[in-house]
C-alpha cells in the first residue's frame, strides 16, 4: 500500500473536462498525503473525480487528434497539432498527441492516469461513509479505468506496458524497466479489467451521476476493443512479422484468427443484451428525417446515448464550424471546419446508393448546375444524412434557432475573402453535424448549447455487429438470429433510405452485398457516413489498414473563384501525408526509449 506520498497530489489532474452534467462540475481541493485522501468520503470521491480527468477530452482538438486527424475535414489552422499529424510525418522528439510519455505537455498522460487508479484501489477500501454497493460501484469504476486506458495505449501504440498494480518508489528496477507486452496479452489483460469492472458497476445512473461507468459502457468498450483486435492491423498483419522486443519476443499477432471476431459477436451480444435493458434505443425524437438525424447526436443523453462526454471548450468544435462572425475584429464563430470534397461525395443518393453506382444519378454531370438552380447536382437528390451533416453554398445551415443560406464564393459572406487566413473554409463547404440547432453565434450574441459529446451510442453497436458478423462468415447470424444485413438495415431505416438489398438491386454492381469482400465495401461505407465527424475514421481506416486513403490530397471546391461555374470546380487543396510503413501506429519518444532500456521502438520509426 503507498501512503504519505507528497507527490501523488496529481490529483492535481484534476482539471476540468469531466464527463457528466452534474457529478464531476467540481474541483477539489488537493491533499497533503494519500492518507488525507482518504479519511472521508468527500476526498474519497474527488480522488475517484480525478481519475476521469485522465480520460481523454474526445471532443477537444487541441489534446486529441481523432477529429481532425483524417480525411474528413480541412481547417485553415495551420498551427494546431492536428493539421500537422495529416500534412506531415509525426516524430520522436515531440510525437504529435504524445500520450505514452506526455513530453510536449498535454493535459494527461495515460500511464499516469493507470497509477492514480491503481493508488484509489489500494486505499479505498478502509474509508469510512461508503455503503458496500457505493464502494463496490467506486472499485469498478477505477478497474475500468485502469483497462480503458491500456486500451487506449493498444490503439494508438499497439502493444504496450501492461500495469497491474501501483509501483512502489523503492521498487526492483525490473518494475521501472518493464518490457512491452505482446498484443494478445494487452488485449487478454483489458478484458479482464472490464469483466471485473462490469461485475460491479450499476445497470444505470441517477441524472446526477450521468457520465459515470455503467455495465453498458463496460460491455460497449470491451466489445469495441475486441473488434480492433480482431481487425487486419492487430491480428495477424504480414507488416509486423518481424516486430520484436530485446529478447526476440514477439509483440504482434503472426498468423490471421478469424476466432477474435466471433469473441467480438459475443461481446456485442452482450452489449446489445446490456444497452435494450438500460432502455437505449435509436433515437427518433423528432418528426423529419434530417432534423431526427441531426438532434440524435445533441440532444443532451437522448435515448440512443450510452456514454457521453460532456464540457466543450469556448473554441470547441461548434465555433469552428458554425458560420463565421467577426464583429469589431473579434471572432465569436470561426466558419472554417470544411468537410472534404471526398467527404461530400461519401453520402448515398437519396435511394441509398454511392453516388457513382446510382443509374439515375448524373454522376458524370455532379459539378453542373442544373437548369434553374442556384448550386450543384452533387448537392441535390442526396440522402437525409447529407443534408443533415453538411452545408453547402446556397444551401441551408440550420442555426442561431433559424434557417441561414449559406454563400461560400469568393468575397461573399461566408466565404473567403483574400485577407483572413485563419478563418474561413478552405473547401467550400461547412460540418453541420455535432452544431446544436439552437446554438446561436451572432453579432449581439454568443451562446453554445452543450451537449455530451457521443462517445458510444447505439448505431456504432450496430454497426459493429454488422462487420463483426460478415468477417466472421459471410450470412453468420448472431445468437438473436440477425445478420449483418439487419443492423445495417435498422441504420438505414432511421437514416430515412431504403433498405440493403432494395438499393442494391438497382445498382451497377448489383452482386455486390451477395459476397463478403462486397458485403465489407458496405459496411465499412455505411460506418464511415453513419459516425462522420465523430472521431471513429481515424481509426477505423488504420484498423483496416486502408492507409492509403489518408495519403490522398485533400480536395474541395475553388473557392477563389466569384463565377458559380469555376467555383463548382474541384480543386486541391492541399497534400497529405501517410506512410504505410509505419503511420499505423504512433511513434514512442525518444525520451521514454532512453528511461526504459527494455523499450523497443514501433516499426518504421528511427531510435
Amino acid at each position: 500500500m503507498i501512503k504519505n506520498i507528497s507527490k501523488v497530489v496529481a490529483l492535481i489532474a484534476i482539471l476540468v473536462s469531466f464527463e457528466s452534467c452534474d457529478f464531476l462540475d467540481i474541483v477539489p481541493e488537493n491533499v497533503a498525503t494519500i492518507d488525507d485522501a482518504f479519511t472521508r468520503p468527500t476526498e474519497a470521491n474527488n480522488f475517484l473525480y480525478s481519475l476521469y480527468a485522465f480520460l481523454p477530452k474526445v471532443n477537444d482538438h487541441l489534446t486529441y487528434p481523432q477529429q481532425w486527424g483524417n480525411d474528413e475535414v480541412v481547417i485553415p489552422w495551420t498551427w494546431y497539432d492536428a493539421y500537422k499529424l495529416v500534412t506531415q510525418p509525426n516524430n520522436v522528439t515531440s510525437p504529435f498527441f504524445d500520450y505514452w510519455g506526455n513530453p510536449s505537455g498535454h493535459a494527461y498522460n495515460y500511464f499516469e492516469g493507470i497509477r492514480q487508479a491503481y493508488i484509489f484501489l489500494d486505499n479505498i477500501e478502509g474509508t469510512p461513509g461508503f455503503t458496500e454497493d457505493q464502494m463496490k460501484t467506486m472499485i469498478g469504476e477505477a478497474k475500468f479505468i485502469i483497462g480503458y486506458l491500456h486500451f487506449l495505449l493498444m490503439r494508438q501504440y499497439g502493444p504496450t506496458i501492461l500495469i497491474d498494480h501501483a509501483i512502489e518508489l523503492d521498487a526492483d528496477a525490473v518494475y521501472y524497466f518493464p518490457h512491452r507486452a505482446s498484443l494478445d496479452e494487452v488485449v487478454y489483460f483489458c478484458s479482464s479489467k472490464f469483466d471485473e469492472a462490469y461485475e460491479l458497476v450499476p445497470d444505470s445512473r441517477a441524472k446526477i451521476d450521468m457520465g459515470r461507468i455503467t455495465k453498458s459502457i463496460v460491455s460497449s468498450i470491451k466489445a469495441r476493443m475486441l473488434l480492433y483486435a480482431a481487425s487486419p492491423l492487430f491480428n495477424g498483419n504480414p507488416d509486423y512479422s518481424n516486430f520484436v522486443d530485446n529478447e526476440g519476443k514477439h509483440l504482434m499477432p503472426t498468423s490471421y484468427d478469424n476466432e477474435k471476431w466471433k469473441k467480438a459477436i459475443e461481446a456485442l451480444e452482450t452489449a446489445l443484451e446490456d444497452a435494450e435493458a438500460a432502455g437505449i434505443t435509436l433515437y427518433r425524437g423528432k418528426n423529419d428525417v434530417v432534423e431526427n438525424y441531426r438532434y440524435a447526436l445533441v440532444e443532451p443523453w437522448n435515448s440512443e446515448l450510452i456514454w457521453g462526454h460532456r464540457q466543450e471548450y469556448y473554441w470547441g468544435w461548434q465555433r469552428h464550424s458554425a458560420p463565421r462572425v467577426i464583429e469589431g475584429g473579434a471572432v465569436t464563430a470561426a466558419g472554417g471546419n470544411g468537410p472534404t470534397l471526398q467527404e461530400v461525395e461519401l453520402y448515398y443518393t437519396k435511394n441509398g446508393l454511392p453516388i457513382d453506382e446510382d443509374p439515375d444519378y448524373d454522376y458524370s454531370g455532379r459539378f453542373n448546375i442544373a437548369t434553374g438552380d442556384s448550386t450543384i447536382i452533387l448537392h441535390r437528390n442526396r440522402e437525409p444524412r447529407f443534408y443533415s451533416n453538411i452545408a453547402f453554398d446556397r444551401g441551408i445551415y440550420e442555426i442561431n434557432d433559424n434557417e441561414q443560406v449559406m454563400h461560400f464564393r469568393y468575397q461573399e459572406k461566408d466565404g473567403y475573402d483574400g485577407v483572413d487566413r485563419s478563418n474561413y473554409t478552405r473547401s467550400g463547404y461547412l460540418v453541420k453535424k455535432l452544431v446544436h440547432p439552437q446554438t446561436t453565434f451572432t453579432a449581439t450574441e454568443n451562446t453554445y448549447v452543450d451537449y455530451p459529446w457521443p462517445k458510444v451510442r447505439l448505431a456504432e453497436l450496430y454497426l459493429n455487429m454488422a462487420e463483426a458478423l460478415n468477417e466472421y462468415a459471410y450470412g453468420t447470424t448472431d445468437k438473436f438470429g440477425h445478420d449483418a444485413v439487419y443492423y445495417l438495415n435498422l441504420i438505414r431505416d432511421r437514416a430515412g433510405i431504403p433498405d440493403v438489398m432494395t438499393s442494391w438491386s438497382v445498382s451497377k454492381s448489383p452482386d455486390k452485398p451477395t459476397n463478403q469482400d462486397g458485403m465489407r465495401e458496405i459496411i465499412q461505407m455505411e460506418r464511415s457516413i453513419e459516425l462522420a465527424f465523430e472521431g471513429h475514421r481515424m481509426w477505423d481506416i488504420r484498423r483496416w489498414k486502408r492507409g492509403a486513403e489518408f495519403a490522398k490530397p485533400a480536395y474541395g471546391l475553388n473557392i477563389e473563384a466569384v463565377n458559380p461555374t469555376s467555383f463548382y470546380r474541384k480543386t486541391k487543396i492541399e497534400d497529405r501525408y501517410f506512410d504505410e510503413s509505419k503511420s499505423y501506429l504512433w511513434p514512442i519518444s525518444l525520451i521514454e526509449l532512453q528511461k526504459n532500456p527494455n523499450l523497443v521502438q514501433n516499426p518504421g520509426y528511427s531510435h
